[in-house]
């Protein structure tokens, strides 16, 4: 079914909510560094999971019964500047323009730019940060202008 509010497909998100309130009660009653197990429906099976990893799982639920994809990548990942643009909601342009000019460390493959994970979350981060003080700047002035 296509969401045209939120320009998305919607999704059942319950089997994610369910999922995450049991294993929030299972990590809150479990405060050690101890396995967490896991039952496998219709194998009869429990799997013990390292509980770093469960804690990882308790954060992909969470985004899931919120209704929002998962995308694991590992952190060594690198990619294209396509991608770094799907990644950052820019052109793929903006993503050259930003290693040519250094703000955006990156490297060549050959004739193709690539960009590691590692620093295109570091520069998202510092974009966004940098975002949200302008927002409050903006703010406080139209307010001081009594503009709000």
């Amino acid at each position: 079914m296509k969401d045209l509010q939120n320009g998305g497909t919607t999704r059942d998100t319950s089997p994610a909510e369910e999922a995450l309130l049991r294993l929030n009660s299972v990590l809150e009653v479990k405060d050690s560094p101890a396995p967490v197990d896991i039952f496998v429906q219709g194998t009869e099976q429990i799997i013990a999971i390292p509980r770093e990893i469960a804690e990882t799982l308790q954060k992909v639920l969470a985004i899931e019964a919120a209704g929002k994809s998962v995308r694991v990548v590992p952190e060594e990942s690198e990619f294209t500047t396509q991608q770094a643009a799907d990644f950052l909601n820019v052109s793929r342009p903006h993503v050259v323009k930003l290693i040519d000019e250094g703000s955006l460390p990156g490297y060549k493959v050959g004739s193709h730019r690539r960009v590691s994970l590692a620093d295109l979350q570091k520069y998202k981060n510092e974009r966004d940060a940098s975002q949200r003080r302008a927002v409050a700047e903006l703010t406080a002035l139209s307010e001081d202008l009594e503009l709000y």
